[in-house]
This record gives C-alpha cells, structure tokens and sequence, in this order.
C-alpha cells in the first residue's frame, strides 16, 4: 500500500503543477458513483442455479476525477477510486471478498469531435470518449469457505493495473454535465480474489496465510459508473 499512496503523491504533484502554470486552458472535476463486475477465479457457471448477475449494487463503486482537455480531440484525467465485492465458487466451496484502492492516469480521445469537427464548444451537447490509463491497485482479500464461512486465507499487495473503457457525456449547460462511463481494469495479479487458479492451491491450506506469490493468470474488474462533470477554467 505505501508503493500506492507515493504513487498517488507523485501524479497529485504532477497534475497541481501543471494546472498552476497553465490555468488558461479548460479543466474539469467529476464525481461518480457506480458499481463492479468481477472477473476471476470465483465466477464460473456451473449450472442453472449458479446464475451470474452482473454489476449489482452490493458491490459498490465510488470516485473522483481531476482532468485536462489537452486539445479538441484528447483530454487527460487522473483518477482515484475504491470499491469492494464479492464472489464465490460452489464447485469448491469457496468465497472471497476484496476491497480496494485504485489510481489511474487516462488518455481519452473525443470521438465526437474527431467525427464532427468544427462545431463550436458551446453547441455541442453529446460527446463519446475511449479511454487508455495505466495505474495501481492497492487491494486486500479474504477468501472463505463456503458451508461454514471459515477463514482459509488472506492477500494484501498492490499491483499495477490497465484500464480501457468508454465514456458517453451529455452536456446540461457551459459548466456541467452528466457521464455514463464503462471501463476494464486487467489487475497483473491472479490473487486480487486472494484465490490461484481457481483452486485451493496448496498455500490455501493454512488458516490466514498470506499468499506472496501468484501465476500468470490475471484478474480483472469492469466497473459501471454515473458521475457529474464540472467544467473550469476558460472554454
């Protein structure tokens, strides 16, 4: 978790001293609330009655964003955000429930405007972006049995994190809008759900044992989020 919060730190610095010397050009803040969709080890279909639902509110999303517009078609954000879940796995009796942290720096390219160039700021109404961003995730994971709600085994590391998504942005007036953003985040650890393979694995077998190494297999989460954007600065 430090290799987090020092990496947080470093891009804070990074954003406040760019915005600081160039305070002239539009930048925005926005809030949101959503939900997550695991990807892992505890999510298999096993039969009809094992019946994924997909981005329940009991998993909860939240986060704030701070960006940039860099020119008509691209725009820079930092964002931070936390959440947690749950999942299980009947096949071998076994749960896991994770919360975590995440810091990403995005890239967003405006589809609007590469398709619609030349109308003004002031008219446009309805903007799509895609989305690159690199970042941390600083996660803590519990896995349990199933039938007796056991205590079997514990991960807690930060790793770093792709995300890639979509977001859609209707304008209300000059400075506010509403956003629908929809992103993955490819977590380079298979013990994001404090799970290997999708199995016990050997150093599951002891009671709060903490796992310090994982295989090639990763873990992901998508997360669903509605937000408000808050235009600064000059247009």
């Amino acid at each position: 978790m430090k290799s987090l919060f020092f990496f947080t730190l470093i891009l804070l610095v990074v954003n406040t001293k760019s915005y600081c010397q160039d305070a002239n050009k539009q930048y925005f803040i926005s809030t949101y609330i959503g939900t997550i969709q695991y990807y892992g080890d505890l999510n298999e279909q096993e039969s009809n009655l094992d019946i994924r639902h997909y981005f329940e509110m009991k998993d909860p999303l939240f986060g704030l964003c701070i960006g940039k517009k860099l020119s008509p078609y691209f725009n820079t954000q930092l964002t931070l955000e936390g959440g947690n879940f749950k999942a299980f796995k009947n096949s071998i009796n076994l749960s896991t429930t994770t919360s975590f942290y995440q810091i990403t720096q995005r890239i967003e390219m405006d589809l609007f405007n590469l398709t619609h160039r030349g109308i003004p700021f002031e008219k446009q109404r309805f903007n799509n972006y895609l989305y690159v961003g690199v970042g941390v995730n600083g996660f803590k994971s519990y896995a349990n049995e199933l039938d007796n709600n056991t205590s079997l085994r514990r991960a807690n590391d930060t790793k770093f994190v792709l995300s890639y998504g979509v977001v859609f942005k209707f304008k209300l007036n000059s400075n506010t809008a509403l956003k629908l953003d929809f992103g993955h985040n490819k977590v380079y650890s298979d013990i994001f759900d404090a799970t290997i393979d999708g199995n016990n694995y050997d150093l599951g077998k002891v009671k709060d044992k903490k796992i310090s190494s994982y295989r090639t297999a990763l873990d992901m989460w998508a997360g669903l989020r509605v937000g408000v954007v808050f235009n600064l600065g000059k247009k």
